[in-house]
């Protein structure tokens, strides 16, 4: 079974507030029979351990880091986290068969995509993130369109036009994107204006640079 790890910062310090990511991916992965992991995190020890743990494991697809970011860092409960330096205390290993992603669901975070993954490839394979101070709801449904179509495909869409290819009243699943980073990222682009702007960036070991 496909696996999303995610996690997540508190989004504020008041005992009674609720908010969280997990109930709109709790929808992907029913429709999906995808197996999420939730952790919370609230320091860079706690962040770095449950990371390489996520490494270490063969079985999850993707890590998805939620929470408030700020330029380089990342909002803890009681302390900023530097994702400079944690991208720094990743082990560096050899390539891995299985091609580990870091996605990043904070705002800013991705300003600094090229110089984090020269610091924890290759250990992790791919990132992505947002170069700008993004919307919460609207951001977190871009993501999910991303994994959509990075781990079953997007809509097949008819040559020279925009309806959508049926086969026994099914749409037709292109799977060019699967496990593909860059053709992902691409037709994410071309089918949602936003996520262009909201600086939606990506990088892997096979592309130097994929910003806008």
């Amino acid at each position: 079974m496909n696996s999303i790890v995610i996690l997540e910062s508190e989004w504020d310090n008041d005992l009674n507030t609720t908010e969280s990511v997990i109930p709109v991916f709790e929808l992907f992965a029913k429709h999906n029979e995808v197996c999420i992991c939730h952790k919370h995190y609230h320091s860079n020890k706690e962040l770095l351990k449950w990371i390489n743990d996520y490494i270490n494991h063969k079985d999850h697809d993707i890590c998805y880091i939620a929470g408030h970011g700020s330029g380089k860092r990342l909002e803890g409960l009681f302390k900023d986290i530097n994702i400079g330096k944690l991208a720094e205390n990743i082990p560096q290993e050899k390539k891995r068969k299985v091609r580990k992603g870091l996605y990043f669901g904070t705002c800013d975070s991705g300003k600094y995509i090229n110089e984090l993954f020269d610091r924890c490839y290759p250990a992790i394979s791919w990132l992505a993130g947002y170069t700008k101070i993004v919307p919460w709801f609207e951001s977190t449904m871009i993501d999910i369109l991303f994994l959509e179509y990075f781990m079953f495909g997007a809509c097949r869409k008819i040559k020279n036009g925009d309806s959508f290819e049926f086969k026994n009243d099914s749409i037709e699943i292109d799977n060019s994107t699967i496990r593909s980073v860059r053709r992902t990222y691409a037709r994410l682009l071309e089918d949602v204006k936003l996520a262009q702007l909201c600086g939606l960036v990506v990088r892997s070991n096979k592309n130097q640079n994929l910003l806008i």
